[in-house]
């Protein structure tokens, strides 16, 4: 993983479960992608921008009115890397 690496969160609640207090609901966009913008200090938390104006999710990953948003490594999973994105964006100006 690196900086500019795009990735989609990990959604491993399939269903509504209940955990004492609290209620974890599915993702409702669970293929909502986006680009690692920094790392934390130990590299255990990825941060990223969630510039998503209507945001109708109740997941514990899209909930809040933060724009950058952190989430652990190991809940991600790269779709596309850093090298592949700049490739896309190219050839996609180029108009190939």
């Amino acid at each position: 993983m690196e900086i500019g690496d795009v990735f989609v969160i990990d959604n491993p609640f399939k269903g509504k479960r209940r955990n004492k207090d609290n209620y974890y609901y599915p993702c409702k966009t669970p293929n909502k992608r986006f680009v690692i913008k920094r790392f934390s200090g130990t590299g255990l938390t990825i941060y990223y921008d969630d510039n998503r104006t209507n945001n109708s999710c109740t997941c514990s990953y899209c909930l809040g009115d933060k724009i950058e948003k952190g989430i652990n490594y190991d809940k991600v999973v790269i779709v596309e890397t850093k090298a592949q994105r700049e490739r896309d964006l190219k050839l996609k100006k180029l108009g190939i």
